[in-house]
């Protein structure tokens, strides 16, 4: 008998190409301590500065001197705020001078450089910050930020750079399991409803606190909105005394039907009770294009339990992973009653009425360990897999544990989890332990893994590029591959368009590998090139069959060869994006959508154009099968 198997898409993202209002024509320059204590001043007085733009013309340095943050419930900062590539050093924030943040119902105690980021179009950019920020107020609800404490909806924070160290240590409320007590810090957000992109945490996070919830991320604490294109260095840690659940991710804490895309991590994670190396806990939340090269573990809490994932801890109702590749050894010791690890994820679950859980096109190649007193569940890629789908993936990395269960894919896994399609090292069962039913999955030497292939992630390089007219410069694809590395890695890509959005600036061609763009008249184009994408056979070669798009892009400007450098410019100003969905998509071999959108300009106006170029939906599918 023959059977459909399920069929999906994720609609993650957006190819755009804005065209936003000119920049207001008055700009507040800020280029000492002095004016951007006034600045802050003149905005926690009730100045928001909505529609305004506000510029750095120099670093400053801030000599520690305690820092009142920027904006306050009642006045949040709605302006742009442009860092111009400047640097705050010196900042030194703490519990003493922590302001009220409402969040919801709720009412949290806040520590950041700016306090509260609120409304559409609301912008910090290009800016460095340097220096300590920590929150130590003995109560419920507490927020530190190394830039900001809340970031809104339809807020965007673009190309920061984090370097100060993040903590939370209240004490935390007397919590327990549902009540709205949480101690949170990000290095760049503690709190995320808009947009993170193109930043990078490099500054230690960690949160010490006796809240019901304690959590701590490189990027964003909590995440209910989008962090793309960045990256975590630092480490992150939580400490063993939260009173419910220890929360630590490279990237973000815990997400809330929030999407992550192209992010990595390559900090080391630490929490005794749930780590992520991209994202600790992912309630209905989206991850594509994510790679982890950090360890991830910690010392589970005696009588307790520790889940570590390479990429997600604990995933739950609805959550996905998508083409994402971990590399750093995952793990936990001490004394825990029950300990889960995974090289993709630790745990995975839903409830019986909930939305099961993707995982698509992954792959481990870290060293998955763990050891508990009661029970151990250790997978290649999940611990414990519950209501989720696992599909055309592959680990190479070993398995260990104290206890029997240790799978080359899965460790424990229950009878509404679906596995198929995926690549295993020799000498492991793929699953070790429940239902042990895994379809078309092989087990293959290390030898063969070695140069196997699921995980493609294409890119050019340099991701921009400045030119003259008449001028021409290449750009080539850099593709890395994952779980192993071929010895034709041309052989798992194609490009098979390729453009320029205006097109009146710029000439591009493709020769393989090569892109060349010359200049055309002054300006700024994005140039996107759709890629195909595929993965090994298990019969050797690459698997035609497989194919899967992909649009990578750079940005190119064309301009005097005399002309001074440009000030940074501004993130454009985005529309709302429609949320994920999970949606059906034709059986195997019909023609999928596919496709991008943009807006154009106005004549006479002026673009700024968008750095990104995201793929509109990655497609999960698996072909017809004999039962």
């Amino acid at each position: 008998m023959k059977r459909y198997f399920k069929l999906y898409i994720i609609a993650l993202l957006f190819l755009a190409v804005f065209c936003p209002a000119a920049e207001s024509a008055v700009i507040t320059e800020i280029g000492s301590a002095e004016q951007l204590a006034a600045f802050r001043d003149s905005v926690n007085a009730g100045d928001d500065y909505d529609g305004l733009n506000v510029r750095l013309t120099a670093d400053i340095d801030l000599q520690n001197a305690e820092w009142l943050p920027i904006g306050t419930a009642s006045a949040p900062f709605r302006g742009k705020f442009n860092g111009a590539g400047h640097k705050i050093s010196g900042l030194k924030v703490t519990g003493a001078q922590s302001a009220a943040v409402p969040v919801g119902t709720a009412e949290y105690s806040g520590t950041a450089l700016f306090l509260i980021l609120s409304g559409k179009h609301a912008q910090i950019a290009n800016l460095t910050v340097e220096g300590t920020v920590e929150n130590r107020r003995q109560r419920s609800n507490l927020l530190s930020g190394g830039i900001v404490a809340y970031a809104g909806p339809d807020t965007v924070l673009f190309n920061c750079k984090n370097y100060a160290a993040v903590s939370v240590a209240g004490k935390g409320g007397n919590g327990f399991f549902g009540d709205e007590d949480y101690s949170i810090a990000g290095g760049v957000a503690a709190h995320l409803e808009g947009y993170i992109v193109n930043c990078v945490n490099y500054g230690e996070v960690k949160s010490s606190s006796t809240s019901a919830y304690s959590i701590a991320a490189g990027l964003a604490g909590r995440v209910k909105g989008y962090i793309i294109s960045s990256r975590n260095v630092g480490v992150v840690s939580v400490a063993d005394i939260g009173l419910f659940q220890n929360i630590a991710g490279g990237v973000a804490g815990a997400g809330e039907g929030g999407v992550l895309f192209d992010v990595k991590n390559e900090g080391g994670i630490y929490s005794s009770n749930v780590g992520g190396g991209i994202i600790g806990f992912a309630y209905g939340t989206s991850l594509q294009n994510a790679i982890n090269s950090g360890k991830v573990g910690g010392t589970g809490q005696s009588g307790g339990l520790i889940i570590s994932g390479g990429i997600v801890g604990k995933a739950y109702n609805g959550a996905s992973a998508v083409n994402c590749a971990n590399m750093g050894a995952v793990g936990g010791t001490g004394t825990p009653n029950y300990s889960y690890a995974g090289g993709l994820a630790g745990w995975s679950s839903a409830g019986p009425n909930s939305v099961e859980n993707i995982f698509y096109n992954c792959s481990n190649s870290g060293v998955i360990s763990g050891d508990g007193v009661t029970a151990t569940r250790v997978g290649g890629l999940v611990g414990e897999m519950g209501k989720s789908q696992l599909a055309d993936s592959a680990n190479s990395g070993s398995v260990n544990t104290g206890k029997t269960f240790a799978g080359g894919l899965v460790g424990n896994k229950f009878s509404n989890a679906d596995i198929y399609d995926s690549v295993y090292p020799s000498g492991y069962d793929a699953v070790a332990y429940g239902t042990l039913s895994a379809r078309d999955c092989s087990a293959l030497s290390m030898e063969q893994l070695a140069g196997f292939v699921v995980t493609v992630a294409p890119s050019l390089s340099p991701s921009s590029v400045t030119l003259t007219k008449g001028e021409s410069k290449t750009l080539s694809v850099e593709l890395q591959t994952f779980p192993g590395t071929p010895v034709d890695k041309s052989a798992f890509y194609s490009i098979v368009s390729l453009g320029a959005e205006p097109a009146d600036f710029v000439s591009v061609t493709a020769d393989g590998g090569v892109v060349t763009v010359s200049g055309v008249d002054n300006g700024a184009s994005l140039l996107a090139a759709q890629t195909v994408c595929y993965r090994s056979a298990l019969s050797g070669g690459v698997d035609r069959n497989s194919a899967k798009k992909a649009l990578i892009s750079a940005l190119a400007v064309v301009k005097e060869a005399s002309a001074a450098p440009d000030v940074p410019p501004l993130w454009p100003d985005i529309p709302p994006l429609v949320s994920p969905d999970i949606s059906p998509v034709p059986p195997s071999g019909q023609e999928t959508p596919s496709g991008s959108s943009s807006s154009g300009c106005d004549v006479g106006g002026w673009a700024v154009l968008s750095l990104i170029t995201l793929p509109l939906a990655v497609y999960l599918y698996s072909a017809r099968k004999e039962d």
